[in-house]
C-alpha cells in the first residue's frame, strides 16, 4: 500500500537575508522513528523532501528535526515540526542561514581542548568564516578529552572561526579555544 505523501517544503536565503541560498543540503530526522532522509536545495533556494520516503512509516505526532546546511557545513539553519496527518504536509516558509557556531572576530588560536562525551569517536572541523574553508579536522576519541593539536597553534582565522561538530544535535563534543 502506498504511503500518504507528507512533503516538508520551504525556501532558503543566505546569511544576508536576501540572496538565494544555493547549493545546499537538507536532512530531516524523524526523532520518533530514529530515521532520517536527505534532499537538496534547488537553484532557486527551494526544497521539498517527502517523509513518506522514510524506511518506516511516519505517524501523526512524530517529532521532526530539519537541518539545512551548505556543502562545507559552515552555514546552517534548522527547525522542528510535529507531524499532523490531518494536513497535506508542512510549508516552512522562508528560512535564513546563519554561520554555524561562530567565534566572532579575526582570531589566532593559541590553545584549547576538545571533550567527547559520547561512546564513539567524533570529528570536529574548524572553518575560516571569511573564506569558508576548512583549516583543520580533529578526531576526538570516545569519552576522552584532548588538547588542540600543536599543528593548530598559531592558525589565524579571518572574520571568525566556525566550529562544526559531527554530533551537534546531541551536544556530544565540547570545544574550548584560547585565542588572541
Amino acid at each position: 500500500m502506498p504511503r500518504t505523501p507528507y512533503p516538508i517544503t520551504g525556501t532558503v536565503k543566505d546569511v544576508d537575508g536576501s540572496t538565494t541560498f544555493y547549493p545546499g543540503s537538507i536532512k530531516i530526522y524523524d526523532v520518533t522513528l530514529g530515521e532520517s532522509i536527505s534532499g537538496s536545495i534547488a537553484s532557486d533556494g527551494s526544497f521539498s523532501v517527502d517523509i513518506a520516503n522514510l524506511t518506516s512509516s511516519y505517524s501523526n505526532g512524530d517529532a521532526l528535526q530539519v537541518v539545512i546546511y551548505n556543502s562545507r557545513s559552515t552555514k546552517s539553519t534548522e527547525f522542528r515540526h510535529i507531524v499532523n496527518t490531518g494536513l497535506p504536509g508542512y510549508e516552512a516558509g522562508t528560512l535564513y542561514m546563519h554561520w554555524t557556531k561562530p567565534l566572532l572576530g579575526t582570531a589566532t588560536v593559541i590553545g584549547g581542548v576538545m571533550s567527547n562525551k559520547s561512546t564513539g569517536a567524533l570529528t570536529v572541523d574548524f572553518y575560516d568564516r571569511k573564506y569558508d574553508d576548512k583549516k583543520l579536522s580533529c578526531d576526538v576519541p570516545a569519552t576522552n578529552t584532548i588538547p588542540i593539536p600543536m599543528l593548530f597553534k598559531g592558525v589565524e582565522f579571518e572574520e571568525g572561526i566556525c566550529i562544526i561538530r559531527e554530533s551537534d544535535a546531541a551536544n556530544s563534543v565540547e570545544v574550548q579555544l584560547v585565542v588572541k
